[in-house]
């Protein structure tokens, strides 16, 4: 049974990014580094010959070449061109896109809710905002309780994930700690996440006993993200060989643009 294509569109920004990544910025034709704002994503069958929008069909190269190349077709090559994208190209910008699907919260941008108090800003190395701001619209929570109220959350969460799952249960939390808890948000990439969802009692006349932490699932996603991300750096550290570690870690970069006090340091590794 013959597999269904993907049907997408090269305007989509996420596409554009998934098929530049996946032919690691080089021209499928000529084989040269192709910059991001002279990048061109080529239909290999025009749509005039019945080519279609889907990952089988696109190729990265520059515009120059996509002008001259209009809808002439050989055959005999174009099938040879065919099967290298289906068989190399097309799944790796299909789980580059899937991928990058995921973290669209971090190209997503709302409005800040009312009564939000800065709390304490964390290091995101590899965002484009480069921090995590932490905030609470809670006057039970101040900078000098933030940490450990933090510290909790990452304990229930570990909780959640050992059962696969977006909640916790058997979780003590009096009143004030459960509005504590539900109070906090983060701002990253422009999104405001916040962390708990609701907190629901065993026994609803008795808010100070066990109960039922259940967290928002774009903190979910986004805590999966931000681990994913840290091991492909790690892996990326271990490679041995020069050249295929600076090449991985330029792909990285091209992705996650390296934050400006770091640029220094990198550029001597890339120079070495």
């Amino acid at each position: 049974m013959q597999k269904k294509e993907m049907t997408i569109s090269i305007s989509n920004p996420l596409i554009r990014d998934a098929v530049y990544l996946a032919y690691k910025g080089k021209c499928f034709f000529t084989g040269r580094p192709v910059a991001r704002e002279e990048m061109v994503i080529d239909h290999l069958i025009p749509i005039s010959k019945n080519g279609k929008d889907c990952f089988e069909n696109y190729v990265l190269t520059f515009k120059d070449l996509n002008i001259g190349k209009s809808n002439k077709i050989d055959e005999d090559r174009i099938g040879r061109m065919k099967f290298i994208v289906e068989l190399v190209y097309a799944p790796r910008a299909k789980k580059i896109y899937e991928k990058l699907s995921r973290i669209k919260l971090l190209s997503k941008t709302n409005r800040k809710p009312t009564g939000l108090i800065l709390l304490r800003r964390k290091d995101l190395f590899w965002a484009d905002d480069q921090e995590i701001e932490i905030l609470s619209d809670s006057p039970l929570v101040n900078e000098k309780n933030i940490y450990d109220i933090l510290k909790t959350i990452d304990k229930f969460v570990e909780m959640a994930r050992d059962n696969d799952s977006d909640f916790c249960f058997d979780v003590w939390l009096t009143s004030e700690e459960g509005k504590k808890l539900r109070s906090i948000w983060y701002h990253v990439g422009g999104q405001y996440i916040r962390l708990v969802k609701k907190t629901k009692y065993y026994e609803t006349n008795s808010p100070d006993k066990w109960a039922y932490l259940y967290f928002n699932q774009e903190y979910l996603d986004f805590l999966a993200w931000k681990e994913k991300e840290n091991e492909s750096l790690e892996e990326i550290w271990e490679l041995e060989n020069k050249e295929e570690l600076k090449e991985k870690l330029q792909e990285f970069y091209a992705k996650y643009p390296l934050p400006e006090k770091y640029r220094d340091d990198m550029t001597k590794i890339f120079e070495a």
